[in-house]
């Protein structure tokens, strides 16, 4: 939520604006109440209008939504109460100014897919957290270690892996020459395709590549590194990696043209530095 103090929700420069995420109920219920007013809920439009890139309605409500509430306090909520979790739908404002988002200067988004795009949103947030926890699985997973003279890929206990995306280069180093070897690119494939519930390519692809990567470190990729921005990994010359999410996405009802797969990756590069973005701008906001 954009805060200042319970009635200033913006600073107003010319060039940046903070929005600090929702993570909590009274949040929530503060952030529904500021947007009562016309001016507030304008102001709100204004600088989320600043933040978003996307041009489809859907993606517009989905990153306003992602930029508004935190996954944390996301996978607490629900359409509809259940008794357990917070009531998205008693929050009017709020979609009103969802709605607003999607297409600024008018409500035009039909209530039910409004409703499926707010659902799906909140299941990804869920399956998001899912990912770092301990995953139930029959068969052997492996693990990549790593010592300063060699790297060696080791089985886990079958009854306590982890999936964890990789955070740093030195990871994505080690995952790379894991997936060099077939039976490896067999089984990690296997093993994330369990995780993924998404049904045609294009979101196949999106979801497995925020199953391996983490957004902090997709944050530092580019599809090319660059001289000049030594820290800067290049994802162009990671092979195995562009093979292991082309054949998560295609998964065998699918085809996926090289052209697409990059196109993809530099769409998600730039919708993390975005959303990233947004949420670390200058930090006097909350002060």
């Amino acid at each position: 939520m954009l805060t200042g103090s319970t009635s200033e929700c913006l600073l107003e420069t010319e060039f940046t604006m903070e929005m600090t995420p929702v993570k909590s109920k009274f949040e929530l219920d503060s952030l529904e109440a500021f947007l009562r007013t016309e001016d507030n809920m304008q102001s709100m439009v204004e600088c989320l209008n600043n933040l978003i890139t996307a041009s489809h309605l859907a993606k517009r409500v989905s990153a306003a939504l992602r930029i508004i509430l935190s996954d944390d306090f996301l996978i607490q909520c629900a359409w509809l109460d259940d008794g357990s979790r917070i009531n998205l739908k008693r929050y009017v404002n709020l979609q009103n100014l969802l709605r607003l988002i999607a297409k600024p200067g008018e409500h035009s988004l039909g209530r039910l897919k409004f409703e499926n795009i707010l659902k799906s949103q909140i299941d990804k947030a869920q399956n998001s957290m899912i990912h770092c926890r301990t995953i139930q699985e029959s068969d052997s997973e492996f693990t990549v270690h790593s010592s300063s003279s060699s790297t060696n890929i080791s089985e886990t206990n079958p009854s306590n892996p982890e999936f964890c995306p990789v955070n740093t280069k030195e990871e994505f180093d080690r995952l790379e020459e894991f997936l060099s070897s077939d039976i490896n690119m067999q089984s990690m494939a296997r093993r994330i395709n369990r995780l993924m519930s998404a049904q045609d390519a294009a979101n196949r692809f999106t979801e497995a590549l925020h199953i391996v990567v983490s957004d902090g470190f997709l944050n530092q990729c580019g599809w090319v590194s660059e001289s000049k921005c030594l820290t800067r990994t290049g994802l162009q010359s990671y092979v195995n990696f562009q093979n292991l999410l082309q054949l998560l996405a295609e998964d065998s009802r699918h085809t996926l043209r090289k052209a697409d797969l990059e196109k993809w990756i530099k769409t998600e590069i730039k919708q993390v530095k975005d959303r990233i973005r947004s949420n670390c701008l200058k930090k006097s906001v909350n002060m």
